[in-house]
């Protein structure tokens, strides 16, 4: 399928991608891991619904305040990269074919991108809300950041 949104690759290319969607499509289930088994960003934080969530929040803070700053920027470098995501996958969902014109395509490539960003998205969503909980970083910057990131747009050069 081309259209203007297609990101043009070669024969041999497209030959590779299509040799591998069997493969993407038998294997998808041990690719990704079932959503009710896979771990959850609120599994490592502190739980602010229990009774004693201050006591589990001020052990966590105490614990945070032994990362080194060059930890914190990393963790944040880290964070920034996860949380623009939907860009790389926007930028997956038009190569050739990988194709999701729908998002819901129920194609083994479309489907392995979609959980793949499901999957890769936790990251993101644990080391802000991580990030957030240990009080030691300036969030809306940090969050400004990432609105740029994603509101610039993403061209790879591919």
């Amino acid at each position: 399928m081309n259209s203007s949104f297609d990101i043009p690759i070669t024969s041999s290319q497209m030959e590779v991608i299509m040799s591998m969607e069997g493969f993407v499509g038998e294997q998808l289930e041990t690719l990704l891991l079932n959503v009710n088994e896979s771990w959850q960003p609120s599994d490592f934080l502190p739980d602010l619904v229990t009774k004693n969530w201050n006591e589990q929040l001020a052990e966590f803070r105490t614990r945070a305040q032994s990362l080194s700053d060059d930890v914190l920027v990393i963790l944040v470098g880290d964070m920034i990269t996860e949380e623009a995501l939907p860009t790389y996958q926007t930028w997956l969902n038009r190569l050739n074919g990988i194709t999701d014109p729908t998002g819901a395509s129920p194609t083994p490539w479309a489907r392995w991108s979609r959980g793949w960003t499901a999957e890769e998205n936790r990251h993101g969503d644990l080391l802000s809300k991580y990030l957030y909980l240990t009080g030691r970083v300036d969030m809306r910057s940090i969050e400004t950041t990432i609105h740029h990131l994603i509101n610039n747009g993403f061209d790879p050069q591919t």
